[in-house]
Formats: structure tokens, C-alpha cells, sequence
């Protein structure tokens, strides 16, 4: 496992941070034995409320590792959002209607068999704009990582 990297010097832990979430992956590959790799989500913030929760999905799959950043997020329709963001190297886009326990899934660009999977809030009413899903995905995942 490689060091966490941040533009931020590293702090020492209190015995009340969370462990880092995680959700279950399998590597792609042509045999569908392949093991399955955990994927996790390392320095999200509790985020807003009614909005957007720092976990991955189980649904997220593929190569995926690093700082999440570059978020952009433009209103399609009403409520209907396209988002991308950067996670290391790779680039990944969707389009997604916010709702209650929902989820949403960013496909990357460079290869489609990888995809990252965020989960809704129980109520998404604090998202109300192009302005404030942005600033939910912003105050979340500003510093995380994908290992």
C-alpha cells in the first residue's frame, strides 16, 4: 500500500476518526473467478447534510486510485446533473438526478469498465442547484482519495 499524499502536512490521527470506508470490487478481468479487491475512500469529510454521503458504493469497479479533484457539476434539466471529476489520473463523468438513497455513478473516461459509485443521503433536499450539489461534493471529498 502506498503513503497518502495531500498538499497538507500529515496529522496524527485521534482514536475518534472513523475508519476508512470501503466497498467490495472485483479487478476486471476475463476470468469470473477473479478476486475481489477492496476499494476505499480515505479523508472525506461528514459532508452536508441532506445531500451526499462519504461512502463508496459496492457498485464501484475497476482501476481506480487517487486524490479526488477537478470537480465540475452543470444542470442538464431541472434537477438533472452532469458531474465529472478527477480521481489520479483518470477522469470521470456522469449525468444524475438527485434522490433519496439513491446513488450515482461516474464512468471514467479513459475506460468505461471503470466506474465510481457515491451514494445519496436519506433526504437530498439540501440539494437544490447546480451551486449547492457542487458544494456538497466539494466540502465531501476535497482531500479524499480512492486506494
Amino acid at each position: 500500500m502506498h503513503a497518502i499524499t495531500s498538499k497538507e502536512k500529515p496529522t496524527s490521527q485521534s482514536t475518534s476518526t472513523p475508519p476508512p470506508l470501503t466497498a467490495r470490487t472485483k479487478e476486471p478481468s476475463q476470468d469470473s473467478s477473479a478476486k475481489a479487491i477492496t476499494k476505499r475512500i480515505c479523508g472525506a469529510n461528514p459532508g452536508t447534510a441532506n445531500t451526499i454521503l462519504r461512502t463508496l458504493n459496492a457498485a464501484t469497479t475497476g482501476f481506480i486510485s487517487g486524490a479526488i479533484s477537478d470537480i465540475v457539476v452543470n444542470e442538464t434539466t431541472t434537477q438533472k446533473y452532469k458531474v465529472s471529476m478527477k480521481v489520479g489520473d483518470q477522469t470521470f463523468e456522469g449525468v444524475t438526478t438527485p434522490t433519496n438513497n439513491g446513488v450515482f455513478i461516474l464512468i471514467s473516461t479513459a475506460d468505461p469498465a471503470n466506474r465510481v459509485t457515491f451514494n445519496y443521503a436519506a433526504s437530498v433536499a439540501g440539494i437544490t442547484s447546480v451551486g449547492t450539489f457542487k458544494w456538497a461534493l466539494n466540502a465531501t471529498f476535497k482531500n479524499a482519495q480512492i486506494m
